[in-house]
């Protein structure tokens, strides 16, 4: 797209239910979808009985991968069978390893396609060793397709491999230990790092297999365990073995159809555009669509969608939003951003250098830094976590800790409050920390999410282990809602319409970069969210949201503090919203629709933003001041600090 073709298609993900897209000759872009979903966009559920892997596109491999439940240590066995596409390949067939980086001491086990050879691969910590069949495996294409049965097993250092039962070789690993210590995941068909540069020595020179893998079982000590029959399953660009996305008519007009796992794409006969080749003109060429300027132009089956930056909406982004006082997300690759808030550490004075600033249309507010939640400036965060309190009994802890490597700020406190009316009952809510394109980095996240109109907390630390809570209460579609979530230590509460759910963290931090974006109703691009920071799926919210609190800062859902964003708008089409005024003041509309707040009597300001609380300002005339911040006057005066005689 674009005057000279220089914006890829995969800059606006089309692609459905966190489906990858890579660009790819002649069509353009293909989308590689999760394990489950198929489809030229993966609009569409797949049952994989028998998995069919698709080799590598950009570098980035089909595979599946299979939560192991059975302890790997000092022995294992696996048998599978393989129906290969191709002898011309030097592929990977299964993977065991550690998370990061692999070197030359690395443990890890794999299984490696060398052109009809099959080879296997262990390390135990004092270098790898390797075995491989004398001869490849009988391979004709004129012959009927017959499964080979490949077996591979480990005890201590000595390990062995067998094909159909025959060329059963053995080999011992240098060294002295016999102990493997590996993630419990079993990789089959090639690996999620991109190009396997992490992966040990040569096997960043393999691809993803390219053919089918399946009758996966595993066995370690006396427990065996069918694997396909295991349930936390994971993958991407995997289809139906024996089964073809391309059809008679899946490309128009004489396209030719290249089949990719469970996805396909089209190349189109000249004069033919379109991802299915159903049209006469490119619908995104710039003479052809009618997005407007800032906006972005996506292809469609029939026609094309424009996706509206911040500020603008319609059909083809010509609207100006000329007040966005709740954020409407319209569920078609919609999502926000805006900064977290900057941390703040005594030592270093980090907050203290750049306060957040909370803008209006009409007026800035700033906020200092957050201070430690033990004083009284923050009583009113130490209120909503009395729920937590008299569950657990915890020392003060900063907002925000030290920092610590590679910049990094270690979060040991944060609280989320906001409120929300789902227009559906699936979707990612928020998010922040680790995408899968900096997962090296290993700073964890925090996710919020709605499944079946269950609100969802997910935690993970550098650790990756996930902690999960799921609120007590079912948000009703159509309706406001708060919602509040909060970490201290290790405790994590959630809060829904009052009712709490709480769960204990292994770890107490989550790292948050300086400038980490905080995510709301979805992301730029879903396939980047870590395969476990949400149930199923990854879909964008279809709702509103106002009133975002983070940390005691807050932060108005305004074309001042969104960062980025894609297809918002304003959700009743009015200047008035939950955002509009501060402290409890109602707002109106005057007679040329522009806004107003009425403010209590005890906040100030175009906005009631200035808050009046005998806290900071005495009461007068012996005055009692109370927990409200407000005065008790004795008799014969009144106002709000008792100022007035009567």
């Amino acid at each position: 797209m674009g005057p000279t073709c220089e914006i890829s298609v995969c800059e606006d993900n089309p692609c459905q239910y966190g489906g990858t897209c890579v660009q790819f000759p002649g069509s353009g872009y293909l989308c590689l979808c999760p394990l489950g979903k198929h489809g030229h966009y993966c609009e569409h559920n797949l049952e994989v009985a028998l998995p069919s892997f698709s080799g590598s596109v950009n570098g980035l491999s089909s595979f599946v991968a299979y939560t192991v439940p059975v302890p790997l240590e000092y022995s294992l066995e696996l048998s599978f069978k393989i129906l290969p596409q191709t002898m011309s390949q030097i592929s990977l067939l299964a993977f065991l390893g550690q998370s990061g980086y692999h070197d030359e001491k690395s443990d890890h086990l794999a299984v490696s396609f060398i052109q009809g050879y099959i080879m296997l691969t262990w390390n135990l910590g004092a270098g790898p060793r390797r075995i491989f069949t004398q001869k490849p495996i009988d391979f004709r294409l004129d012959a009927p397709r017959v499964p080979y049965e490949i077996k591979v097993g480990r005890i201590g250092r000595q390990a062995w491999l067998s094909v159909d039962g025959k060329f059963n070789i053995t080999g011992r690993s240098p060294g002295s230990v016999s102990r493997m210590d590996v993630l419990p995941i079993l990789y089959l068909g090639g690996h999620e790092i991109a190009n396997f540069n992490t992966l040990p020595h040569d096997l960043p020179l393999h691809s993803g297999f390219q053919g089918c893998i399946y009758d996966v079982q595993l066995k370690a000590g006396q427990v065996t365990v069918p694997l396909q029959e295991t349930r936390g399953v994971r993958g991407r660009g995997v289809g139906q073995c024996g089964t073809r996305e391309c059809h008679r008519h899946a490309c128009q007009h004489d396209g030719a159809c290249l089949q990719h796992g469970a996805t396909f794409t089209c190349i189109c006969q000249e004069g033919w555009y379109g991802p299915l080749c159903a049209q006469a003109t490119n619908p995104c060429d710039s003479f052809n669509n009618k997005c407007y300027e800032e906006a972005t132009c996506v292809p469609l089956v029939n026609g094309y969608e424009c996706d509206c930056p911040v500020g603008r909406t319609g059909k083809n982004c010509e609207e100006e939003i000329r007040s966005l006082s709740d954020v409407s997300l319209t569920g078609r690759r919609s999502y926000l951003a805006v900064r977290w808030p900057y941390l703040y550490d005594g030592g270093d004075k980090l907050g203290a250098k750049r306060s957040q600033m909370v803008s209006y249309r009409n007026f800035t507010k700033k906020l200092l830094p957050p201070k430690p939640i033990s004083t009284p400036s923050t009583h009113f965060v130490m209120k909503l976590l009395n729920e937590v309190e008299k569950q657990r009994s915890f020392s003060p802890v900063p907002l925000m800790g030290s920092k610590t490597f590679e910049e990094h700020h270690r979060v040991q406190f944060f609280f989320i409050e906001f409120q929300l009316r789902p227009l559906s009952e699936r979707g990612l809510l928020l998010y922040f920390g680790t995408l899968n394109n900096n997962q090296d980095k290993k700073i964890g996240f925090v996710s919020l999410s709605l499944q079946g109109g269950v609100v969802e907390f997910r935690i993970s630390g550098p650790s990756n282990h996930v902690t999960v809570v799921r609120s007590v209460r079912m948000l009703a579609i159509g309706e406001w809602h708060k919602i509040k979530m909060a970490q201290r230590g290790r405790w994590l509460t959630l809060w829904v319409e009052g009712s709490a759910s709480s769960a204990l963290a292994p770890s107490a931090e989550v790292l948050v970069e300086p400038d980490a974006l905080l995510y709301i109703g979805g992301l730029k691009d879903l396939s980047k969210l870590p395969y476990n920071a949400i149930s199923g799926f990854p879909i964008p919210f279809r709702g509103c949201v106002r009133g975002l609190v983070v940390s005691g800062t807050r932060i108005v859902l305004n074309e001042t503090n969104i960062v980025e964003s894609r297809n918002i708008r304003d959700c009743d089409g009015t200047a008035c919203g939950g955002d509009s005024c501060e402290s409890g003041g109602h707002c109106w509309l005057d007679e040329k629709l522009q806004p107003h707040c009425i403010c209590p009597d005890y906040a100030k300001g175009d906005r009631c933003e200035y808050s009046e609380t005998c806290k900071l300002i005495p009461c007068k005339n012996n005055g009692r001041c109370l927990r409200s911040g407000r005065c008790s006057c004795p008799n014969g005066w009144g106002g709000f600090y008792c100022e007035i005689g009567k």
